[in-house]
């Protein structure tokens, strides 16, 4: 769940940032940037298909909007919505039965570490030095 509200932001964030993109490109771009880590090459695949069916980006803007401002809105999610997930990745660490070991890999490998979010733990080398304190 939290992988895809990081994927909804992203997407949001890029329809508001990128005006001249498609809707293929908005989402193909969010995806790599959110969703596409966690997914091996099937699902990865089915994802680029079905951004082949991705429908043009006025329909998708008129289907999202309300009667109000639906660029505002969108903004306001991302601002408002972006420290929920930023709290949920703090508690999912301190909670290792639901700590996503592929997530602290990715963590390290970025050169993020886990400092400040997971005491106890060193993140110097691999998975190895990353176990539960």
């Amino acid at each position: 769940m939290c992988r895809a509200m990081e994927f909804l932001v992203e997407l949001f964030h890029n329809l508001l940032q990128h005006p001249d993109w498609t809707m293929s490109q908005v989402c193909t771009d969010s995806y790599g940037k959110t969703l596409k880590q966690w997914h091996g090459w099937l699902a990865s695949s089915s994802f680029s298909l079905a951004m082949k069916l991705a429908p043009d980006r006025k329909k998708f803007m008129d289907v999202i909007s309300g009667t109000g401002d639906v660029n505002a809105d969108m903004e306001a999610f991302c601002t408002s919505f972006s420290p929920f997930l930023e709290e949920n990745h703090k508690f999912l660490v301190r909670c290792p039965v639901l700590w996503d070991r592929k997530y602290m890999a990715m963590q390290v490998a970025l050169g993020k570490g886990l400092s400040g979010v997971e005491p106890g733990r060193k993140a110097s080398k691999g998975l190895d030095n990353l176990k539960a304190s």
